[in-house]
This record gives structure tokens, sequence and C-alpha cells, in this order.
């Protein structure tokens, strides 16, 4: 039992004061020997200065190492904060160019469509003021439907009201 045995010296203390000195338990102050923090004496005795000394290092390289563990974790986080940033900005362009290549399909097919829409009067009737009638109403068609697109585009809800979009023909 290591309160059986004498320290060798005046400065030599048992277990129990070195871990009473330091406010650890005795298993403590016995792995911090082990660890190589506190050097034991002889028979059983931890010199004095060794027992303060060696806590004090101890406590000393803990503060040390939760400081660098504290560093290296602000530069992971900076490092996550960047990749996620030009995550981000890949994210951004893409959706750009997904909307161009849409409004570069959407203009294809609706380009199309207004020049058979421009040709139908004349398939329609040979009748010069019925074709003016159906290129009126047709053109009054594309034209609210381009200020519909206008209004996308910039961001503008564009109302619902599709009275505009089909003016009444008198014949």
């Amino acid at each position: 039992m290591a309160s059986d045995k004498k320290p060798d010296g005046p400065n030599v203390v048992p277990l129990e004061v070195a871990a009473a000195l330091i406010k650890v338990t005795t298993r403590r102050v016995q792995q911090l020997v082990k660890e190589g923090w506190i050097k034991k004496s002889g028979r059983g005795g931890y010199p004095l200065l060794s027992v303060v000394h060696g806590y004090i290092d101890f406590l000393q390289d803990e503060a040390r190492r939760s400081s660098k563990s504290a560093s290296a974790s602000r530069v992971t986080d900076a490092r996550t904060r960047e990749i996620e940033i030009r995550i981000a900005d890949k994210e951004k362009r893409h959706l750009v160019e997904a909307r161009e290549e849409a409004i570069a399909a959407v203009d294809a097919i609706i380009g199309g469509l207004r020049a058979d829409l421009i040709a139908a009067p004349a398939r329609i009737t040979a009748d010069l003021e019925q074709r003016r009638k159906i290129e009126t109403v047709l053109n009054d068609a594309l034209r609210a439907a381009a200020e519909r697109s206008d209004k996308l585009a910039r961001g503008i809800s564009p109302d619902g009201d599709a009275a505009d979009a089909s003016p009444e023909v008198n014949t």
C-alpha cells in the first residue's frame, strides 16, 4: 500500500499527499507518472517539485492542444464555407445557363409559331378584308404574348386577364 511507504527525503511526498496537493485522485497521479509528467522517487514517494511542475506542464500542454484544436477547427470551418460558396456559385451558373437554354428553346418554338400564324390569313381566305381582320387579331395576340413575356423576363407578374390576348372581331 502506498501510504505504508516512507518518502526518501524532506521534499518527497507520499502518493496521497501528492494527489491532495494538486487536487486529483491517487489514480490520476499514477496516470501522470505513467505518462511521464511526474517523476517518482525510489521508494514510492514523489518529489514535491516534480508533482507541482509536472502537473502545471500537463495543464499547459492540454491548453496548447485545445488551442491548436480550436484553431484547426476554425480553419476547417473556413474551408468548408469556401467550398459551400464555390458550390453555390456553380449552381447559380448552372441555373443561369439552364434559364438561357430554356429561353432559347421557347424563342425557337414561338418564332416558328409566329411565322405559321403570319402565313395563316392568306391560307384561310382570298378576301383581303377578311385577311386584314384575321391579321389584326393575330397581331394583337402576338403583341399581348410579347408583353407578357417581357413582364415575366423582368420579374413582373403578368395580369391574368386573357381578354387582352384575344380581342373580339366584328365580322
